[in-house]
């Protein structure tokens, strides 16, 4: 099991962008990251959130989490322009928030670039534990499911 220590060490400073439409979602994401150490820059919207990863610095953002569902363009949507960007960080982590557990929905998310899904509600555990394990694997950094302290 990882370690909160391990956790919090390992997001100090890092920077996750979060696509969430409803305000009230957003804030509940940020009360579980920020405190862990995660900087959360919010986009209202799929758009939004494409904007703001093509405007920001390469390899600002360690990850994009984002809520599938969303007005103007949504999570899937995102996700892909994220990957057909021309980036070298098109590649980082992705994670899909639903409340929608369909196999055909969580397909979709698989075939537009999300690395992983996770249902509303989901537990701060489940979010923070996936941030560390994708991320770290992603810089190179694997980090086995079955380790145990």
């Amino acid at each position: 099991m990882i370690t909160d220590e391990e956790i919090t060490g390992f997001a100090s400073g890092r920077n996750v962008l979060l696509a969430e439409d409803n305000e009230i979602n957003a804030q509940i994401a940020r009360s579980q990251l920020e405190p862990a150490g995660f900087n959360v820059v919010w986009a209202e919207n799929g758009k939004e959130a494409y904007d703001i990863f093509i405007e920001s610095e390469p390899h600002y953002f360690s990850a994009f989490v984002t809520d599938l569902m969303m007005p103007v363009m949504d999570g899937n949507e995102a996700a892909k322009k994220v990957r057909e960007s021309s980036r070298d960080d098109s590649g980082l982590p992705i994670l899909g928030i639903t409340a929608n557990t369909f196999y055909e929905d969580m397909a979709t998310s698989a075939n537009t670039g999300i690395n992983d899904v996770i249902v509303k509600p989901y537990k701060k555990r489940d979010i923070l534990e996936w941030l560390y394990k994708s991320v770290m694997k992603y810089e190179g950094t694997d980090v086995s499911d079955d380790r145990s302290r």
